[in-house]
């Protein structure tokens, strides 16, 4: 109860994230948003595999609304997933120490493999210093992570993670 008075605190009254659907690995396992006036939180229940099920676990995630300016710098990123070949944008700013090939040739295979894609919502990250965003393209959906080096306001780590392909399922 003290968790949830937190997270109360923390992202304001939560309700029921209509736009992201539900999801299940397993018939023992649910997992779902919850939106907020300052985040998300992301609830996920296991059940135990006797009968009756007990709860096993309850995983409750703070996921707090991303600073403004990593928001400005994966916006920008995004963008560029839709051009051909693209290059690091100057405007984007990489700290000292930051392998700048390794981060343009991932920025560049991401282009090449999934294309223009639509940017979502942050699904993890502190919201000042990291954060997560799901991306959903055409050619499948993947994770940008960004890590900022706050008091330079230079990106430490940008990512382009895949993410799994969900097996289809068969209607009852």
């Amino acid at each position: 109860q003290a968790a949830v008075e937190r997270l109360r605190d923390r992202h304001g009254t939560l309700r029921a994230d209509e736009s992201t659907p539900p999801e299940s690995f397993s018939p023992a396992h649910v997992g779902w948003w919850m939106t907020g006036e300052r985040g998300r939180v992301h609830v996920e229940i296991l059940l135990s595999p006797e009968r009756p099920p007990r709860v096993q676990g309850l995983t409750l995630t703070s996921v707090p609304d991303p600073s403004a300016l990593l928001t400005a710098y994966a916006t920008r990123l995004v963008a560029l997933l839709a051009e051909p070949a693209p290059g690091w944008p100057s405007d984007v700013p990489l700290a000292l120490g930051a392998d700048r090939i390794s981060v343009e040739r991932a920025l560049r295979a991401a282009a090449a493999r999934y294309g223009p894609v639509m940017f979502g919502r942050a699904t993890a990250g502190d919201g000042e210093k990291s954060a997560t965003w799901r991306l959903s393209g055409d050619r499948g959906d993947l994770d940008l992570q960004l890590e900022l080096d706050v008091a330079s306001g230079s990106l430490v780590k940008a990512g382009f993670v895949p993410r799994p392909m969900q097996a289809p399922t068969l209607a009852d």
